[in-house]
């Protein structure tokens, strides 16, 4: 029987948790771990990474649903996450494509290096690089370097006043400041969220923001719509997870007048809008990805957790 790991830091509040852990019992035993109970232990020239004295190799795959909690150093825990990926055992999503998604200015440049559409952008670290590249740019939304459900976002323009206050807001809290091109839909307020699993789209949805906002995020009271991407649409989306390396993503993406372009990927995308939208739990879709993985890592990595360890005293390496 195979074995999951959720992290979550707290996990009786998150309906995304206890979406994973109920999609998950149906392919095996779960076991909900709080982020502060991750330890690491490094012995006479070896390493574990263990939860209660066990060891993290005992299951056969790890999801990271809420995987930061308020007790405990998030820095450390996101090694220890790493750290399991580093021994060979799946983690949905890895560490590094998630600080990569966070990282919206490493996300756009690496979306521009992968050749995967998306829009202009521009990251300055003054006042007055930013109010050069605003007339560039000519209308752009500001957005900071790190953060999701659409806060801190703001819409620029050289023709508007408070444009200047916007931008030496954001330098002076962050110190950095990422402006993107602002794209017109082909239909006023609206985006695409995609959500790609693996290596296909499990689920589409248009995002219509509410009258006189222009930010979509269902947070903020946009409102979720049937979608049925066409092929071309979802091999932009495709592409973008690949490219940051998530195994599942919410990607965002404007219909403009030029084609599909890439706003943002998320790699801890919420999914109540899609199911809203199109009936779908993507927990389940989730799961048996990560199921996949777990059987291809069981299959690779030679079984059990004795046959793990013996590898690893002798030196090998666990795939």
């Amino acid at each position: 029987m195979l074995r999951f790991a959720i992290v979550s830091a707290h996990h009786d509040e998150d309906w995304h948790s206890q979406r994973f852990e109920a999609a998950l019992r149906q392919h095996g035993w779960v076991d909900v771990v709080s982020p502060s109970q991750v330890i690491l232990e490094v012995t006479a020239g070896k390493a574990r990474v263990a939860v209660d004295r066990r060891d993290a190799r005992e299951w056969d795959a790890w999801l990271l649903a809420r995987a930061l909690g308020e007790d405990g150093d998030p820095d450390f825990q996101l090694t220890t996450y790493q750290a399991i990926s580093d021994l060979g055992v799946p983690v949905v999503n890895g560490v590094t494509a998630l600080l990569i998604a966070e990282d919206k200015i490493r996300c756009s440049f690496l979306l521009a290096r992968a050749l995967v559409p998306t829009p202009a952008a521009v990251a300055v670290q003054s006042l007055p690089a930013a109010m050069s590249a605003l007339a560039s740019l000519k209308v752009a939304v500001v957005k900071p370097p790190y953060g999701s459900l659409g806060e801190g976002v703001a819409k620029v323009s050289t023709w508007d006043r408070d444009s200047g206050r916007v931008l030496r807001d954001v330098i002076e809290r962050h110190g950095v400041i990422y402006l993107q091109r602002f794209v017109r839909a082909r239909r006023a307020r609206q985006d695409l969220r995609l959500f790609v699993v693996g290596d296909s789209v499990a689920a589409g949805m248009a995002r219509v923001a509410r009258p006189g906002e222009f930010r979509t995020n269902i947070h903020l009271g946009g409102s979720p719509l049937p979608y049925r991407p066409s092929a071309a649409v979802e091999q932009v989306a495709v592409r973008a997870a690949r490219a940051v390396g998530l195994e599942y993503a919410g990607v965002d993406i404007i219909d403009a007048e030029e084609g599909p372009l890439v706003i943002e990927v998320n790699g801890t995308p919420r999914w109540e809008g899609i199911l809203r939208a199109t009936g779908r739990d993507m927990a389940e879709v989730i799961a048996a990805h990560a199921v996949s993985l777990a059987r291809k890592g069981r299959s690779e990595g030679g079984g059990s957790l004795d046959e793990k360890l013996t590898r690893a005293a002798l030196g090998e390496r666990d795939e």
